[in-house]
């Protein structure tokens, strides 16, 4: 079977067209104008160079959950718990940026290793499940998510909550494990690039 040139392009431009055809529908359907509906939401996204700034920001977690996921795919190992492989990594790198007092360059390389051990060590039980047992990694990598955001969302409900604060949240990591910002007047730091060497 031949190969279709240019589709690994095209097919995400076609589905983006069919997302917002469907989308249209539902609004439609629900009695608002799709045009205006669409108008009125790329005018808010769009409106500051802080939204702006927003988008790339949470793009980025997606970015390098999409580097990564290549090197198990490659392998022919179907990895769909990136995103609880993620939630461990972040939890790791910020025990780091809390209970370790260093400097900059060193909480940047703990950290990052801190994360990758994490979401290696989130990453292996469902390939331990399929070795020992034989069990399916598309299902077990996938029910591992909501277990590594629930197992977060208790540690920041209770020993890791800060007392300051009503949302659920860690105190803040030290400054000097901040990654610098960018573009000011956003949220857009280094970690923009993060997923480039991927």
């Amino acid at each position: 079977m031949k190969s279709i040139p240019y589709l690994s392009w095209i097919a995400p431009i076609i589905a983006i067209i069919v997302g917002f055809f469907i989308g249209a529908v539902v609004i439609a359907l629900s009695g608002l104008n799709p045009i205006d509906a669409y108008a009125r939401t790329f005018s808010q996204f769009f409106s500051s160079l802080f939204k702006i700034g927003e988008i790339v920001v949470f793009a980025i977690p997606l970015m390098i959950i999409g580097a990564g996921l290549v090197l198990s795919f490659e392998a022919n190992f179907w990895n769909i718990g990136a995103e609880g492989q993620l939630w461990v990594g972040g939890l790791l790198a910020t025990l780091i940026g809390l209970y370790i007092n260093t400097s900059a360059p060193i909480y940047f390389i703990t950290m990052v290793i801190a994360a990758f051990l994490g979401g290696v060590a989130w990453g292996l039980l469902p390939v331990i499940l399929k070795i020992k047992y034989g069990t399916n990694e598309i299902l077990t990598s996938m029910l591992l998510c909501p277990i590594a955001i629930l197992l977060i969302d208790a540690l920041l409900t209770g020993p890791l909550k800060d007392p300051v604060y009503l949302f659920n949240q860690t105190q803040l990591i030290a400054t000097e494990a901040w990654l610098p910002v960018l573009i000011p007047e956003t949220r857009i730091t280094l970690a923009l690039f993060w997923p480039s060497p991927v």
